[in-house]
């Protein structure tokens, strides 16, 4: 009966660990994977329908909002900017954890347990005319049981003192690490600052479009408007108002083209910052600007001084830093470290014999140690060592290719109009850098 119960035990284990790690049954349809259903009623409870709810900052319905405005309410607002913190201080924490190797640590443990064993006694017999260890034989014997309980607690300690620079290695590789997640963050904002300054100007392009289309439409309304009287007073043929018409119908056509156009601008810009597109959020218009501005240098300098400022090559060779001390720090394995262990442990043993009372004492043991390991033999370590110093090497090589290939558009492929209009827009955001 017990052997049956283990073993339904056992088949309700594997049916319930074999559904939590199903797949898809095939590749040609969809399925609905266990535990589903919990996850669509927690996110059904989610209060996604209150458009300030997701929001960190309250939006003004009846303010217009300008470019300047915008992006600070989207780096404030935005998801994106709080993980990018969030890592930042990830990488920092990681950092202090690093330094903690150059303490020593404690640690405190306890124990007890019970044991039960037993130790064979044979009875041995012995020819007395001729007494030899070859003349002895086993005729029988019995056991002798044994009971002990045991109560221990230990304190153990242990302090690294040398290493040869393995923990200096480690610790260098984490601050290289926490300048990529903290030029990261600084990307992050750019990117958004970016992304609200390009929407902006597609949302105002796309109203601009609206009222040009409009104004296309009022004025194809008139010719039609105007052929018609035409028509009544036989002064035009059927066909030229024909053509008003299809005109008039064409125009309609772009003004909700242009429309639609404008309305996935304004969703567009709204998912920048961060809001809801249901959010109401009123923008300001470009504006009359004059085509004469020019930005303070030239368009080389202006590329020469983007790539000294950009976050990713930045964080690219913050990456080679970090593989360069891993170098060293596997380097350092090969060398001895020297440590001390100390342990002080107080022991309580009980022991009964053929249940007899229990008899025992209780003693503290300590100890201190002064330890020295050496590796003499670590093949796969080596072969390792060597391909991330040719890594290493390899991305150091091409940090300055990665400076002049990935640049920014060519002045030749960008038209002179087009220069000009976002010659000024460095300028202005520069206090958002």
């Amino acid at each position: 009966m017990r052997m049956r119960v283990l073993t339904l035990q056992l088949h309700l284990a594997i049916t319930v660990a074999n559904a939590r790690n199903d797949t898809p049954p095939s590749s040609d349809r969809t399925w609905s994977p266990p535990n589903l259903p919990n996850y669509e009623q927690e996110l059904a409870g989610q209060r996604f329908n209150n458009p300030e709810g997701t929001s960190r900052v309250s939006i003004d319905p009846r303010k217009i909002y300008g470019l300047a405005e915008l992006i600070d309410i989207a780096e404030r607002n935005n998801p994106e900017t709080r993980v990018a913190w969030e890592r930042a201080r990830q990488a920092a924490a990681a950092v202090g954890l690093s330094e903690s190797a150059y303490y020593p640590f404690l640690v405190a443990s306890a124990a007890a347990g019970y044991d039960r064993a037993f130790i064979p006694f044979p009875t041995l017999t012995a020819n007395p005319t001729h007494p030899s260890l070859s003349n002895v034989r086993i005729t029988g014997g019995g056991s002798l049981v044994t009971e002990a309980k045991v109560y221990r607690g230990e304190l153990n300690a242990k302090w690294l003192l040398l290493d040869f620079g393995e923990r200096s290695a480690v610790v260098a590789a984490s601050r290289e690490q926490l300048m990529m997640a903290n030029v990261g963050f600084n990307a992050t904002h750019q990117k958004i600052v970016f992304q609200v300054t390009d929407r902006f100007y597609q949302l105002g392009t796309a109203h601009q479009k609206v009222l040009v289309s409009q104004s296309a439409l009022e004025a194809a309304q008139t010719v039609e408007e105007a052929v018609q009287a035409h028509v009544d007073n036989g002064l035009a043929t059927k066909p030229e108002l024909l053509q008003a018409q299809q005109q008039t119908a064409q125009t309609e056509f772009d003004v909700e083209a242009t429309t639609g156009a404008e309305s996935d601008a304004r969703v567009a810009l709204a998912e920048s910052i961060g809001l809801l597109p249901t959010v109401p959020l009123k923008v300001a218009d470009l504006g009359q600007r004059s085509t004469s501005e020019q930005a303070n240098g030239s368009v080389d300098e202006l590329i020469e001084r983007a790539l000294w400022q950009r976050p990713d090559l930045v964080a690219k060779l913050a990456n080679v830093h970090a593989k360069q001390d891993g170098i060293k720090k596997v380097r350092a394995e090969y060398y001895p470290k020297v440590a001390i262990d100390a342990h002080v442990t107080e022991t309580e043993l009980d022991v009964s014999i053929k249940n007899s009372p229990y008899f025992g004492d209780t003693r503290p043991t300590y100890g201190v140690f002064l330890t020295a390991s050496v590796p003499i033999w670590w093949p796969s370590s080596l072969m390792s060592t060597r391909r991330s110093m040719g890594f290493a090497k390899f991305a150091l090589s091409i940090i300055p290719k990665l400076r002049s290939t990935r640049m920014l558009p060519r002045p030749s492929s960008m038209s002179a109009s087009r220069i000009h209009r976002t010659s000024g827009i460095p300028g202005r955001l520069t206090e958002f850098f």
